[in-house]
């Protein structure tokens, strides 16, 4: 009776901990309904219902966002639209990416049990998820939140390789071409995850010379499809050119963006330590790199030689810690085996529950966020502009002028800091934007360089303030708010 007692509690406080993991991300998500990762995305996908194009004419000045990323997350916000989800498109695209990344779990889950012979369920896996995810990883979590496209892209990598793992043991030919299928699908999201393709092509034709016949040509028939229709000229100037040139960061401010994580795995490795176990887990980990070397298989090269290229990307401009944070994840399978070799159940179990209570105040700060996101757009939407009004703002503000587009002019500075190669810096191109166009109104975050500006203007004044955003209305306005 007691042994039964025991199990029932586990069993509901497992619950509980899963209900507010899932409460903690969706909170996380929707907390950054102001980013400009999904925003310039869902700007493509507005002008691609408007127009039929994700992408502007290379000589026009882009009205709204446009994306450096490969647009299968306009796609997906297009066909969101065209089915009739248009109010709370952006809303209902952060859920799928909360969907998305317990996908990503559970792929990763599927990847440990085949390719390292994790013995687990997939609730152990799910814990040691939320404890990787929260703590030294939780950059990564938050723009994966925000339906960053790496996370989508790996997710139909890792599902190709979990069929095509199903179609080598079964002898199948149609999960041979659907694994294929699924690890093209990929490239429609993110530049950088062509090389996963290339390596997971390269290594099934090394590893598995007697199955490869047909999953090999259908991952580059389908990734060469999917390539030659996202990428028209307009494309490959605004996802591959204007970024092709871009330098790297300087090395002191290398070490600043990437004190986050040092920060975080600090903090990991202080755990192992008082929990008696950092020599084994470096030992744990150490064998278990081993045996995967001298065992090659389809996952892990081309996993491990993404991973690089993201820590490798830190250091371009725009680099960040979710870069380095996003190497570290795709080797989850690796430390899900080696915490499981060294830790408990019972300690996994609690270090989870410490990791999801310690960001619970993050939860309820993104649900703050995500109030004043929709009072700003509210304070939006009942002004009375005249028609074609030039309103200004950054990427991170559509969510807020959105409902404006139609019968508003968007002028997103940042895409035309993108197109002068100014991107690095494009509160400084602002203020050439404003000397050239005439602003009727402009939404921006908080900024000392732009808020310079129209403070020395007699010509505008603050309409709105809420969250990190100022509403500045050039003509004045009897009901503005301070």
């Amino acid at each position: 009776m007691e042994k039964r007692n025991k199990i029932t509690f586990f069993a509901a406080s497992d619950i509980l901990l899963y209900a507010l993991a899932m409460v903690t991300l969706v909170s996380i998500s929707l907390g950054r309904v102001t980013r400009w990762d999904l925003l310039q995305q869902i700007a493509m996908s507005d002008r691609f219902i408007a127009s039929g194009n994700f992408y502007p004419e290379i000589e026009q000045v882009p009205n709204a966002g446009v994306s450096i990323y490969f647009p299968g997350n306009a796609l997906i916000a297009s066909i969101l639209s065209i089915l009739g989800v248009e109010t709370h498109l952006i809303e209902s695209m952060h859920l799928i990416a909360c969907v998305v990344l317990l996908l990503f779990i559970f792929m990763q889950y599927r990847i440990a049990k085949i390719y390292l012979d994790y013995g687990e369920t997939f609730r152990d896996f799910a814990k040691i998820s939320i404890l990787i995810a929260l703590v030294p990883c939780s950059y990564w979590l938050s723009y994966s939140a925000e339906f960053k496209p790496d996370t989508i892209a790996f997710v139909f990598g890792l599902c190709g390789l979990v069929t095509y793992s199903a179609a080598s043991r079964q002898g199948s030919v149609f999960l041979a071409v659907l694994g294929g299928l699924f690890v093209a699908t990929g490239v429609m999201f993110k530049q950088q995850y062509l090389l996963f393709v290339a390596m997971t092509v390269a290594m099934s034709i090394f590893v598995q010379p007697n199955t490869w016949k047909w999953f090999v040509p259908s991952a580059v028939f389908f990734s060469a499809l999917l390539l030659a229709i996202i990428l028209d000229d307009t494309a490959i100037y605004w996802s591959i050119q204007v970024v092709s040139d871009d330098g790297t960061l300087p090395f002191a401010q290398l070490l600043i963006t990437q004190l986050p994580t040092a920060h975080k795995l600090t903090v990991s490795a202080l755990v192992l330590v008082l929990l008696n176990v950092h020599k084994q887990f470096l030992f744990s980990a150490l064998q278990h790199f081993k045996k995967i070397i001298k065992t090659p298989n389809v996952w892990f090269l081309p996993v491990f030689a993404s991973a690089l290229l993201a820590v490798g990307s830190a250091a371009k401009d725009g680099g960040n810690a979710g870069n380095v944070q996003l190497g570290l994840v795709l080797l989850l399978p690796l430390w899900a085996v080696t915490l499981t070799a060294v830790s408990t159940k019972k300690t996994i179990s609690l270090l989870a529950w410490l990791a999801i209570i310690s960001n619970l105040p993050e939860a309820r700060s993104s649900l703050d966020n995500y109030k004043d996101a929709r009072a700003l757009h509210t304070a939006i939407s009942t002004l009375e502009l005249e028609n074609s009004t030039n309103i200004l703002i950054d990427s991170n503000a559509y969510y807020i002028v959105r409902p404006l587009r139609e019968d508003h002019r968007i002028i997103d500075y940042w895409s035309l800091a993108l197109k002068e190669n100014s991107s690095t810096n494009p509160d400084v191109y602002a203020a050439k934007v404003l000397q050239n166009i005439d602003i009727d109104l402009a939404v921006l975050r908080h900024s000392s360089i732009i808020e310079n500006y129209f403070n020395a203007r007699d010509d505008y004044q603050i309409y709105y303030r809420g969250g990190e955003f100022v509403i500045y209305l050039k003509t004045p306005n009897e009901n503005a708010k301070t």
